[in-house]
């Protein structure tokens, strides 16, 4: 399925407004559960992040509120086919918006000595208290506090300058491919895209610069993080290759063994 974007402007203003009347309004939480067998095989667009994730989106049958889905880090799920927007959260940086898009809002500190937000710990207490009817109080009454503190965060930051010629090109067409590497239709095209820059232009300076093209990095990526997954034996090797963008198991163990040397059979058979 499609991911459909809700008509919603994603600017820090819009953002404040949204999570204003949110609080002042009607919410309901959802935690997201894991997906395995054949509900992740047949997903659409299955994936992990190393961070958390808060996804907005319609309640069901009610044209007021909002929906907010919990995602883990590390938890594999479906992209959400229809929402307002997403916010991907670490103790060091915030993306807020549709996370594939160049008008996405980033912010974020370079030093790790400094964490920007404590919101991972709310989250993770979230989570902890489980998804109980008899905890619903308490579950809202957290997630309000989550959402305060997300509020008032954005209101304390300045928007980090991430205009179109601000970062390098090549350096946002990195960022790209490491939050969208699962997505299997990912083309040239729309790594140029977020960049602000033309296909040919950008592949000139990838191969200048980092000695590979833009597909080639792709490939890697993916690989790198099959790799990590089949490390962790918690999947079917057909499980790894759909969470990492692989439509194909046999192209998959081919490129794989074209890369590390060995089949992916191989790196479980040594663990």
């Amino acid at each position: 399925m499609d991911e459909v974007r809700l008509a919603m402007k994603i600017d820090q203003s819009s953002i404040l407004a949204f999570l204003q009347n949110l609080l002042s309004g009607k919410f309901e939480i959802e935690l997201e559960e894991e997906l395995h067998g054949q509900e992740l095989l047949s997903a659409s667009c299955p994936h992990m992040h190393k961070n958390w994730e808060l996804k907005f989106v319609p309640l069901q049958g009610s044209d007021e509120g909002c929906g907010i889905v919990v995602v883990s880090p590390g938890l594999v799920h479906a992209t959400s086919p229809c929402h307002f927007f997403s916010v991907e959260i670490s103790h060091y940086s915030l993306r807020i918006g549709h996370l594939s898009s160049p008008d996405c809002l980033r912010f974020f500190v370079a030093d790790e000595d400094f964490k920007l937000n404590t919101l991972p710990e709310l989250l993770a207490a979230l989570i902890k208290i489980g998804g109980e009817r008899r905890f619903l109080s308490t579950r809202k009454k957290l997630m309000s506090a989550i959402l305060q503190h997300l509020f008032d965060l954005l209101e304390l930051l300045h928007r980090s300058i991430d205009t179109r010629g601000t970062f390098k090109p090549l350096s946002k067409a990195l960022e790209y491919i490491q939050h969208n590497y699962y997505i299997s239709s990912i083309e040239v095209k729309d790594i140029a895209d977020f960049a602000g820059v033309s296909a040919q232009y950008l592949n000139r300076i990838c191969m200048s610069e980092k000695g590979a093209s833009l597909r080639q990095l792709l490939i890697k990526e993916r690989l790198s993080k099959a790799y990590e997954l089949l490390l962790e034996d918690k999947y079917y090797i057909k499980e790894i290759a759909r969470i990492t963008g692989w439509n194909c198991p046999a192209y998959f163990s081919n490129c794989f063994r074209k890369h590390y040397g060995c089949y992916p059979t191989q790196v479980k058979e040594q663990r």
